[in-house]
């Protein structure tokens, strides 16, 4: 091949050029992380996760702090991390929005991408990216408190697990039904979902997913005794406590937390973990 038609064709092949100078210069700064194709409608774009540090940990491979959204070959900034503050990492799910990140449809024109943001030595909080499919931008990004690891869609949002990780274990020994029983506190693990532009605790959800239910009738007896409040829209028992005897084969529950109160204790002959 003559040079030329080498630079010819270097010329003539697609590129992926920065918005402007002052992403040029990040760009430069910093090393790719990890990326993810995504398909909108008939729209498909990259979305790249960069970091100023060129190596790293094993377990801090995925972090970056900036984000990049290849979009008609042209690179720009995400609005994410504004304040310098984070790290982030993609919520990994594989789904037909996009190949390495939890995608979902929220409204006929915004998708929703999910983030993880560092917070270890707990669990990574969730960040929300609102994609606008008609603008074929990204409009906002919303760092929210909510601890999580994984996530599911639902109609017209998404739905994840969420507990607060302040509470003190607490282990002993308490009499039930005559018998002596080791219990331990829990905590109540959450469903949180994401509808009509807005973060609500779902109760159903929470209900349905927790380890104990076989203790409750049905999800109305579940709900009242975790306190849950339709006014509020929140539980208001946010920990449990389970007691087992392994002679007798037995286990208890209750959300009360006087645990002296022979009544409150809802048992069966099983052995709960």
């Amino acid at each position: 091949m003559s040079k030329s038609l080498f630079f010819l064709l270097l010329l003539l092949s697609p590129r992926v050029w920065p918005q402007d100078f002052n992403t040029r210069i990040l760009i430069d700064k910093t090393f790719a992380r990890e990326n993810t194709f995504c398909r909108i409608e008939d729209h498909r774009f990259e979305i790249e996760i960069r970091s100023f540090h060129q190596y790293s940990e094993s377990k801090n491979d995925d972090y970056g702090e900036t984000a990049f959204i290849v979009n008609d070959q042209k690179r720009n900034l995400l609005p994410l991390n504004s304040l310098n503050l984070y790290r982030y990492r993609f919520l990994k799910r594989e789904n037909t929005l996009c190949n390495r990140a939890f995608a979902v449809k929220l409204t006929s024109d915004n998708y929703g991408i999910l983030f993880l943001r560092d917070n270890r030595p707990f669990k990574d909080k969730l960040s929300l990216l609102i994609y606008d499919q008609k603008a074929k931008e990204a409009i906002q990004v919303l760092d929210t408190e909510y601890t999580t690891d994984s996530a599911i869609k639902i109609n017209s949002g998404f739905a994840f697990p969420y507990r607060k990780e302040d509470l003190e274990i607490k282990m002993n020994h308490i009499e039930i039904e005559g018998a002596t029983y080791l219990y331990q506190a829990r905590q109540l693990h959450y469903w949180v979902k994401y509808q009509d532009n807005k973060f609500q605790v779902d109760p159903l959800l929470t209900q349905k997913s927790f380890p104990f239910r076989k203790f409750f009738k049905d999800s109305d007896h579940f709900l009242k005794e975790a306190g849950w409040s339709d006014q509020k829209k929140e539980f208001e028992k946010g920990s449990f406590f389970i007691a087992v005897n392994h002679s007798k084969k037995r286990s208890c529950i209750t959300f009360n937390k006087e645990l002296s109160r022979p009544e409150s204790w809802l048992c069966r002959n099983e052995i709960q973990k």
